[in-house]
């Protein structure tokens, strides 16, 4: 199996969780298909996709992130993809006190 990016990863299980959405009476919801390469079909770009902890950790050290600009961002991230864009809802809950 190819080694994905998560922005690779996100996008096929989008599709393939639009693929299983079907109705409570078993009949399938029509999903507009869109060209894998399509804007739309792509999630919107994010500064800190590949970053990792370690990186996170440099930004902070450097003065380049706060914890409150990492939080800023993640929660945008979140509104982003899970609210509005795909509509994940993959997040159940948000600690209202994260800030």
């Amino acid at each position: 199996m190819p080694d994905l990016s998560r922005r690779e990863f996100l996008s096929t299980a989008a599709v393939a969780g639009a693929a299983l959405n079907v109705k409570p009476h078993g009949a399938p919801v029509r999903q507009p298909t869109l060209p894998p390469d399509s804007p739309a079909a792509l999630p919107p770009a994010f500064e800190l996709d590949e970053a990792t902890i370690a990186d996170l950790q440099a930004g902070m050290r450097s003065g380049k992130y706060s914890s409150r600009q990492l939080t800023e961002l993640y929660l945008g991230r979140i509104a982003a993809m899970d609210r509005q864009g795909p509509s994940l809802h993959a997040m159940l809950d948000l600690n209202p006190d994260a800030l």
